[in-house]
């Protein structure tokens, strides 16, 4: 999820496309935030060995969506 302060640095500095993100809780912050950044047209990476979640099934189906989605 991008808040007001990404979201000001985005328009701040349009000659970056491209974001690499890792977190810890995949399902939740790491994916709003790709796929806030997709929709954008961003191109995305994550950091599979950077990332992490209590649970291991929700950290797979959260790659696999951003996978899907682009990322």
């Amino acid at each position: 999820m991008l808040d007001l302060p990404v979201v000001n640095m985005l328009h701040r500095h349009p000659e970056r496309t491209q974001f690499v993100l890792y977190g810890f809780i995949t399902e939740g912050c790491v994916r709003h935030t790709c796929l806030d950044l997709l929709d954008r047209g961003f191109d995305v990476t994550v950091l599979v060995d950077g990332v992490g979640s209590i649970f291991p099934f929700e950290r797979e189906v959260a790659l696999e969506s951003m996978r899907e989605a682009g990322a």
